[in-house]
């Protein structure tokens, strides 16, 4: 290669070097990057990259609301409570945030085919309940019991917005579930359509999930 090339140290471009010229060319001399353009590493790390999974695309939005709002914790539970160590790990998690009274937002995947998904999607394997903030994982209920025990939790946590003493324990509307019936379809999945008066056809409600369940609007609109 010529002796005026730099190698870059990026496992992506291990084998791509910036020519005499400027040009970014591979070891087999293909040219890449042509000089003249606005931003040459930034053109060719945009072709290298992979596509954004659906979980890539829940942390960045995840991380956006948390930079808005000065924290969001996710976490994914279950409220089914036939393995009984699995509903004790999930209250577990659940009584350590409220303890440190800080506003999160609770999946729970026995309730919702689409919050079992993003799990699978973001750790694929990995049971309830899991945590994460600012769509960064932090881990079980282990390890989120480690942290408070370390006293570094708290820290952690400290710009997530608190939960308003108003608002302590769970909720009126939902009952601490983070569901209610569908306000639309009533909880039966069918929306009535109707044409000249007389009903001609029953469709599948778009409001809320298999189960006719919506999310909570009170919950939602604190978390």
């Amino acid at each position: 290669s010529n002796s005026n090339s730099n190698s870059y140290d990026s496992p992506a471009a291990t084998a791509v070097q910036r020519a005499a010229d400027g040009s970014l060319v591979t070891a087999n001399g293909q040219v890449l990057v042509r000089p003249g353009s606005v931003s040459s590493v930034k053109e060719l790390f945009s072709r290298m990259a992979r596509p954004k999974t659906a979980a890539d695309k829940l942390a960045e939005a995840e991380a956006k609301l948390g930079e808005q709002s000065g924290g969001k914790i996710v976490i994914y539970t279950s409220s089914m409570k036939a393995v009984a160590a699995t509903a004790k790990a999930c209250q577990e998690m659940r009584s350590l945030l409220q303890h440190l009274r800080v506003v999160f937002e609770e999946r729970d995947v026995f309730m919702s085919a689409e919050f079992t998904q993003q799990l699978k999607d973001r750790l694929p394997g990995a049971t309830v309940p899991q945590a994460f903030l600012n769509g960064k994982h932090i881990g079980d209920h282990k390890k989120l019991s480690e942290l408070n025990e370390a006293d570094e939790l708290k820290p952690l946590v400290a710009k997530v917005p608190r939960i308003p003493d108003r608002v302590a324990g769970e909720c009126g509307d939902c009952g601490g579930t983070g569901f209610i019936p569908c306000s639309w379809c009533g909880g039966d999945k069918r929306s009535m359509v109707s044409r000249l008066g007389q009903q001609i056809v029953k469709l599948r409600c778009t409001c809320c999930n298999e189960n006719g369940l919506m999310a909570c609007p009170t919950c939602m609109s604190s978390a």
